[in-house]
């Protein structure tokens, strides 16, 4: 089945190339980002606007400053990286704003907000620009669990950046390293634009957006499948903006925050009894697999929970998401379809089929 939009793709970066560090790690992730959101992987249709940034010694309008993974410099106080971009036509009557700060003691660490309003501050080489209050803005620096977007260096155990980007200037990027036990894909970060068929006078804000770390092998689903796990609202799993160490948000019609709703992923055959089940599809291949195009490929739809109240409310579908398996004996992670290379077209992190031109297993080349 053809992807229904157009992505570019920036896809297993090894990371440990040339590094000894975990900030060598941390900066060439970034850099990574960077190229991905400023140059749409090479589609300038898909490229954001890059509003402003510094490289930690000063700060400027326009993207400029930063031109290498070295101008991304991480300080707790004075002399840190940072970039605003925004994306007109995301939201459809306006542009998202994002936010990625550099303003952490620990290079695994990083700071951000989404927002659809200008930030209230330009910022400067000491200072983040200034999020907006009322309402407007997702942000994650309430705690620093919150913040954490790679494992760190490891000489035995690299560390790669994927990253997808359809010419609506959607996008999901990912962390992952293949660890001899636990999850192999530990952060992802993404905004996506829904399917609706609501007007924009009806629901303005139709985007899906995600910041999630979790690098355990339990806890998170069932089998411990990190920020896109099926297991969406508990075990610390992927729902309101702020739980621990993950999130995902929408804002409402009415363009407020309400952060403490669940924001969570249905796809047909789920169970309607609850948003904390699982749908229970389930096909047996290994990690890695080559399938034969014949996988059925089920829509996935984003819900709005208003709080934990029912019925829950459908806010759109992700386009080229659809559920890959959930068997908690057997991964499927890095499988491919269609079987025949090079024109693959998803490829499995954690849950689910993703965009992809070849196998996103950690260390392939696909």
């Amino acid at each position: 089945m053809a992807n229904e939009k157009n992505w570019s793709y920036n896809l297993n970066v090894d990371l440990n190339d040339g590094s000894t560090t975990d900030l060598n790690i941390a900066q060439k992730w970034m850099y990574n980002l960077w190229t991905t959101i400023s140059g749409g992987n090479g589609n300038a249709t898909a490229a954001w606007d890059i509003v402003s940034c510094s490289n930690g010694t000063t700060a400027a309008a326009g993207g400029g400053l930063i031109s290498s993974a070295t101008d991304f410099v991480w300080s707790s106080g004075t002399g840190f990286s940072w970039f605003i971009a925004k994306k007109d036509g995301l939201i459809p009557t306006g542009s998202l704003y994002m936010m990625i700060g550099c303003n952490k003691a620990s290079d695994l660490d990083y700071n951000l907000y989404f927002d659809y309003n200008v930030p209230q501050s330009d910022g400067d080489e000491n200072t983040l620009p200034t999020a907006n209050a009322a309402g407007t803005a997702f942000n994650n620096t309430v705690a620093l669990s919150n913040d954490q977007f790679i494992l760190g260096y490891d000489a035995g155990l690299k560390t790669y950046f994927n990253s997808m980007i359809d010419t609506t200037g959607s996008f999901y990027a990912f962390s992952s390293r293949f660890n001899t036990t636990g999850v192999k894909n530990q952060f992802s970060l993404a905004a996506v634009r829904l399917e609706t068929p609501r007007s924009s006078s009806v629901d303005p804000y139709p985007v899906f957006l995600k910041n999630g770390y979790w690098n355990t092998g339990t806890g998170v689903g069932v089998n411990g499948q990190g920020p896109w796990s099926f297991d969406y609202t508990s075990n610390n799993g992927v729902s309101s903006w702020n739980v621990a160490k993950t999130g995902q948000a929408m804002w409402r019609a009415d363009g407020t925050d309400y952060s403490t709703d669940d924001i969570m992923l249905q796809v047909p055959l789920g169970d309607p009894g609850g948003y904390n089940t699982n749908p229970f599809i389930d096909f047996d291949n290994g990690a890695g697999s080559s399938l034969d195009g014949t996988w059925p490929l089920y829509p996935t739809y984003v819900y709005h929970t208003a709080g934990g109240a029912i019925p829950y409310a459908v806010r759109g579908r992700l386009p080229d998401i659809s559920p890959a398996s959930w068997n908690a004996v057997t991964s499927i992670e890095g499988a491919v379809t269609p079987a025949v290379a090079p024109n693959g077209e998803k490829s499995v992190i954690s849950h689910w089929w993703f965009p992809a031109t070849g196998s996103i297993l950690p260390g392939t080349t696909g």
